[in-house]
Formats: structure tokens, C-alpha cells, sequence
């Protein structure tokens, strides 16, 4: 019993995740809408779910909650192509986070994957387009993903610090 309890924690927990990822990624879109100098550059505050789902749950809770928030908020902005850019941005980063996990400490885990993901959204802008000119675009992406990546890495470090581990949930 006390296994199935944890199961359905674990759940609980992952669509609490998936639901507070996706109202963030829609505030973020609202904000980053006010940059005009930057178009399509997000702040990347949803990643904040994200990262405490992969200290917290684990990559294959994490992989589910970032392809949901991805498909969701791309069905409720209407702005489909956004899925192409979502998804790729978050397998990647996803990836890169999840092998650096238990290698450094979750600041640059956080920053490495934020530039990660902004590199996969510059690769799929090239792969759809075929402008070379992405690539101007590219250091202003990788600085502002190293940015964003250290302050959501800061503010996640300090969330799992002050929570009190729960045994039935966690790994």
C-alpha cells in the first residue's frame, strides 16, 4: 500500500508541475511580448517547474511535464508553430540538464540547459527559415539563456533547500 500511496503522489505532484509550468509559460509569453527588441525570447520562468521536477521526481516525470506544458501551451496560445520551438528547446535542454545533474551543481545545470534550449530554438528558426542571418542571433540567445539559467538555477536551489524532504514522493 504504502507503494501505490507514493505512486499517486508522484502523479499528484507531476500535474500540480505541469499546471503551474504551463501558467507560467503563458504569463512568460504575455511579458515577453512587452520586448520588442527581442521577438520571441522568453524568460524561460516555466523552467522553473522543470528543474525542480528533475531534482525533485526525476527525468522520466520531468520528460512528461515538459512535453505537456509544451503541447498545451501551444493549443492555448494558438500558435502551433511554437510547438516546434518549445519542444525542441525543451529535449534538449532536458537532456544536457539531466546528464549534468549529479556532475555540478544545479545553478550551471540550470544555466547549461538554458542556453541548450535557446540553441535548439536557433537551430529549428534556421531549419525553418534557412536564413544564415539566425545566426546573428544566436550570442544575444546564448547570453540571455545563461541569465535566465542562472537566476531560475538560484531560485530552484533555494526552493529544494528550505523543503523538507518527503520520503513517499521523492525518489
Amino acid at each position: 500500500m504504502p507503494s501505490r500511496n507514493r505512486e499517486l503522489n508522484r502523479f499528484v505532484l507531476s500535474a500540480l508541475l505541469i499546471g503551474i509550468a504551463l501558467v507560467l509559460s503563458l504569463v512568460d509569453t504575455a511579458v515577453s511580448s512587452a520586448i520588442p527588441f527581442l521577438p520571441g525570447f522568453k524568460l524561460g520562468i516555466a523552467n522553473v517547474a522543470t528543474l525542480f521536477a528533475l531534482y525533485y521526481l526525476g527525468v522520466r516525470e520531468t520528460l512528461i511535464i515538459s512535453v505537456a506544458r509544451c503541447l498545451l501551451a501551444a493549443l492555448m496560445s494558438g500558435a502551433l508553430t511554437m510547438l516546434f520551438f518549445s519542444l525542441a528547446g525543451g529535449l534538449l535542454s532536458l537532456a544536457v540538464m539531466a546528464l549534468l545533474k549529479n556532475r555540478v551543481s544545479m545553478v550551471k545545470v540550470s544555466v547549461a540547459g538554458g542556453i541548450a534550449h535557446n540553441m535548439a530554438q536557433a537551430a529549428v528558426a534556421f531549419f525553418l527559415t534557412a536564413t544564415p542571418q539566425v545566426s546573428y542571433y544566436i550570442p544575444p540567445l546564448v547570453l540571455l539563456g545563461a541569465v535566465s539559467g542562472f537566476f531560475i538555477g538560484l531560485l530552484c536551489s533555494v526552493v529544494l533547500q528550505r523543503m523538507m524532504p518527503i520520503d513517499n514522493i521523492s525518489k
